[in-house]
């Protein structure tokens, strides 16, 4: 199916994604290191860099009703999109993490963020991507639901986009959340040489990794856990750990916002010239080997990005990723993540249906990302933000064995 096809290389999780608040210009410290039992400063560049994703994200699906022309081998790229999700997760998590807290306090604060606007966003979706593609709502489809609702369904192939297509991340998050407070201590102990070693290491895992499943004669179940499941992209999660934790130890990225935009931009291009030249290489389905290398070499390069980009913040300069605009979409992203999807297959099956390539095509999508961005505001106001508040307070209560601590701050960014 279009839409099975379309979720298994785009990105949402994580993905599990990054809410920041506004932070005031002098807790933002020049650089140097952070001690491990307080969190780092809040980086409101990094929310809206988060927009930017999750709107490429949005491109990569809308081309599959309203492409426009020469757009064809540009509007994939935007699969990178989970990528950088999950890169920027680690990073945030760890940027943010304090030594006083415990995991099951970690875990129900992750609890907290994420499944309130699943679950609505859930509901949202079975009538469009169920009853309105004419698959039964079955008891095994009901299973699917009920897997997407409990993030384990990305271990399973057959039901991996089940309910919500847009949340298989989520099971990726998920699983990378149940690691992390056994991941993140070690790591803080590191000196920056080691985490750069790691940080290498990450890199060519993930690039050889690509590059042989992509050779290996693999089933579709096998190329899922490959390319896809938790374990084929912890990799990128833990690279972003690592960016953060040599940050904390005082280290900063050694290239400019503008530079590491441009090796992002070069890559991908890299990746769209090879994909719209099928004749270099010898392509299978619809990408060859070097745009398959060049697509985990994102990871590494999404990172630099993302440590160059906290850099500059933490210098105070002004950066439009850091105005009202983009904080404010970067807020609603994840809301918008899990929306998008729903919103474009939904009005491709009351409105426009699946066109060809042709600007004619700019006027539906501007409103379908109208809407989009309406609901995953409404979404985030009415469910995300009100929900994660009433469930974050039951950590909260006083008691007469309580110590005071620094407040949580992974929330503000992720």
């Amino acid at each position: 199916m279009e839409w099975r096809h379309s979720s298994y290389v785009c990105a949402v999780n994580s993905l599990a994604a990054l809410r920041s608040e506004p932070s005031p210009a002098q807790n933002r410290p020049q650089a140097r290191a952070f001690p491990s039992d307080a969190p780092g400063p809040r980086l409101d560049a990094l929310t809206g860099l988060r927009w930017i994703a999750a709107f490429a994200v949005f491109v990569y699906h809308a081309r599959l009703f309203l492409p426009l022309p020469h757009m064809t081998h540009v509007a994939p790229m935007g699969n990178t999109g989970v990528t950088f999700f999950f890169v920027l997760s680690g990073f945030v998590l760890t940027w943010s993490f304090v030594r006083t807290d415990t995991a099951p306090r970690f875990y129900w604060r992750r609890f907290a963020r994420i499944w309130p606007a699943l679950a609505v966003s859930t509901v949202l979706a079975i009538p469009v991507f169920y009853y309105g593609r004419g698959i039964p709502f079955d008891a095994m489809s009901q299973l699917g639901v009920l897997a997407s609702l409990t993030f384990v369904q990305s271990w399973f192939p057959s039901i991996m986009f089940a309910g919500n297509p847009a949340a298989w991340s989520l099971s990726n998050e998920a699983f990378f959340y149940l690691l992390f407070p056994f991941l993140i201590r070690p790591l803080l102990r590191l000196r920056v040489r080691w985490l750069a070693l790691l940080a290498v290491a990450l890199v060519t895992f993930n690039i050889g990794l690509r590059w042989w499943g992509y050779g290996a004669d693999l089933t579709a179940v096998q190329a899922t856990y490959v390319f896809i499941s938790p374990i084929g992209r912890l990799a990128e999660f833990v690279l972003g750990m690592t960016g953060a934790a040599a940050m904390r130890r005082g280290w900063r990225a050694p290239v400019p916002v503008s530079l590491a935009t441009v090796a992002v931009g070069v890559v991908l291009a890299i990746i769209w010239y090879d994909s719209s030249h099928p004749e270099l290489l010898s392509s299978v389905g619809t990408e060859s080997p070097l745009a398959n290398g060049m697509n985990q070499l994102m990871g590494a390069l999404y990172a630099l990005l993302i440590v160059a980009v906290a850099t500059r913040e933490l210098t105070g300069k002004p950066m439009f990723l850091r105005t009202r605009l983009m904080v404010t979409l970067g807020t609603w992203s994840y809301s918008f993540y899990l929306i998008h999807a729903t919103v474009l297959y939904g009005l491709s099956q009351i409105w426009f249906g699946r066109q060809p390539p042709s600007w004619s095509n700019v006027p539906p999508l501007l409103v379908s990302l109208a809407i989009a961005i309406g609901l995953s505001a409404a979404l985030y106001r009415l469910v995300e933000h009100p929900a994660e508040k009433a469930l974050r307070r039951m950590l909260t209560r006083p008691s007469a064995h309580a110590v005071p601590t620094a407040p949580p701050r992974d929330e503000r960014v992720s």
